[in-house]
This record gives structure tokens, C-alpha cells and sequence, in this order.
């Protein structure tokens, strides 16, 4: 009966060693996922950091862009609003050909007009 004794012993002091070791697993997995819950809100701050940032980024840039466009129509509206310089050289032709300066004025055409009546 003392070697069945001490064989329950053995038995209850094994046991008594595995739920402990389970115990100290089960502290150590507790610890651990702790830990990475602590290290998953941290990455999720960050995260969300830079992705506020990325959004005021992009924001800025939305408005870079609409003012190029805004600075760029206006620009085209004057080009477009101003001769070029074929079209001007193509003036300055027929204003020689033309050349005003050599025109009767309205004076000069009543003048011929009363001469050309009594002669």
C-alpha cells in the first residue's frame, strides 16, 4: 500500500506541475496578447495620423490644381483675346496699301462735289 501511496503521490505532484505549467503558459499567452493589443492601438494611431495628413495633403493639392487651372484658363482667355503677330504684320500691309493718309476728307469730297456742279 506505500508504493500505491507513493505512486498517487507522484501522480498528484505531476499534475499539480502540469496545471501549473498551464497556468504559466496561459499568464504568458495573457501577456502576449496584452501586448500586441497595446502594439495594435499604437499602429492604429499612427495610421490614422498619417492618413489625416495624406487627406490634408491631398486637399492641398486639389486646390493647387484648381488654381493652375483657374491661372491657366484666364491666360489662354487673354492669349486668345490678343492679335498675333502674323495677324498684325498682315495689318500693317494693308494700312501701307491703303495708306489713310492719302484720303480726301469729307471737306475735300463736298469741295469736288460743288465744283464738278458748277463747271
Amino acid at each position: 500500500m506505500v508504493a500505491s501511496q507513493e505512486l498517487s503521490v507522484q501522480e498528484n505532484y505531476s499534475e499539480s506541475m502540469r496545471v501549473r505549467d498551464l497556468e504559466e503558459r496561459q499568464k504568458l499567452l495573457k501577456d502576449r496578447v496584452l501586448l500586441l493589443g497595446e502594439n495594435l492601438v499604437d499602429i492604429r494611431g499612427e495610421v490614422l495620423r498619417e492618413l489625416s495628413s495624406a487627406k490634408k495633403d491631398v486637399e492641398r493639392l486639389k486646390d493647387d490644381v484648381e488654381r493652375l487651372k483657374d491661372i491657366i484658363k484666364r491666360m489662354s482667355e487673354e492669349i486668345d483675346g490678343k492679335a498675333r503677330r502674323e495677324d498684325l504684320a498682315i495689318l500693317q500691309k494693308q494700312a501701307k496699301m491703303f495708306d489713310p493718309l492719302k484720303l480726301a476728307t469729307l471737306e475735300d469730297v463736298e469741295r469736288m462735289i460743288g465744283e464738278s456742279k458748277r463747271g
